[in-house]
Parts: structure tokens; sequence; C-alpha cells
């Protein structure tokens, strides 16, 4: 309960706030993207190729692949819609962690596939990220 100008109100739910829905979907989907972008890709990288440096490539390949994305996203925060950025790059991924999931279990990793996952993840990842900070 919330007292405003001497009465009582009670504050609405959380999970009746689209806005609040459409973040925690985005911070979501961000979430995941980032865990294969910083540590399952190369993690594979390495178990699949068994070369720590091919798994070194990859992890150096994203994070400036992610830096330059990154750059680029802050200019279109600054000019887009905030939640609509977030919700795209939520839903892209999403999309891509599902994409990179069923070609796992098909069996169709190598290190080519990790690298351009790595690139995809650290761009979707990059671009998007500054949408979801404050100004």
């Amino acid at each position: 309960m919330i007292i405003v100008n001497g009465m009582a109100t009670t504050s609405p739910r959380l999970w009746r706030q689209t806005p609040y829905l459409l973040w925690l979907a985005s911070d979501t989907g961000k979430g995941l993207a980032a865990t294969l972008f910083s540590f399952a890709v190369p993690l594979l990288a390495l178990v699949i190729t068994g070369d720590p440096a091919k798994a070194g490539i990859i992890a150096a390949v994203g994070t400036v692949a992610r830096l330059l994305a990154t750059l680029a996203g802050g200019v279109l925060a600054d000019r887009h819609r905030r939640i609509v950025m977030m919700t795209l790059g939520a839903a892209l991924s999403a999309l891509a962690a599902g994409a990179f999931t069923a070609l796992a279990l098909a069996g169709g990793i190598d290190f080519l596939t990790l690298l351009l996952f790595e690139i995809v993840l650290a761009g979707v990842g990059g671009l998007f990220s500054p949408a979801g900070k404050p100004r």
C-alpha cells in the first residue's frame, strides 16, 4: 500500500505492466546470448577442435565483433525506441540460440560454424545491449 496525498492506494501488479514484461523477455534473451557468447562457444571450440589456439581465435573474433557492434548499437539506441530495440534483440538472440542448439544436437558443429555463431551472437549482443542501459 502506498500513501499519496494522505490517501492509501495500491500499486499496480508488476506482472500486468507491459513495459516490464517486455524488459524481462529482452533481458532474459540477452542473458542467454551473453552466456553462449562469453563461455559456451569458446569452450565448445576447445572440446570440438581440441586446439586451444582455435578456441582463442573464436573468443578474440567475438570480442572484436561485439566491440564494433556496440559502437553502432549506442548510436541506434539514441535514435530509436529502446523498448523496440530490446524486444528485437531478445527475439534475435533467442532465434540464434535456438538455431545453435538445433545444429549442436544434429551434430553439425565445427570450427567454422562456431566462429560464425560467435560473430552472430556477439553482433546481436553488441547492437542491442546499449538499448537496455539507462541514459
